[in-house]
């Protein structure tokens, strides 16, 4: 290796790989911390989910209790 070439090295790619190698561990370290949070949004959707169902549950057996429900197929805009 050339004087050169090693003082290039030295003063050139040393520094960059060790950058490279701290931009990597920072964005991995983002990635988690997004991972994590896409993870919890997922479970509050999910928690949300269910909620949403059992009230439409409990919408539909009040609509068919009191007879308000409308069939498919049925609109206010009949002539």
């Amino acid at each position: 290796m050339s004087a050169g070439s090693w003082l290039f090295k030295k003063i050139a790619l040393d520094p960059l790989r060790a950058d490279i190698q701290r931009l990597s561990e920072q964005i991995g370290q983002q990635l988690k911390a997004h991972e994590q949070t896409l993870a919890s949004i997922n479970g509050r959707i999910k928690d949300h989910d269910i909620e949403l169902g059992s009230h439409s549950v409990r919408i539909t057996r009040l609509e068919d209790h009191v007879g308000i429900r409308e069939d498919k197929g049925d609109s206010d805009n009949e002539d």
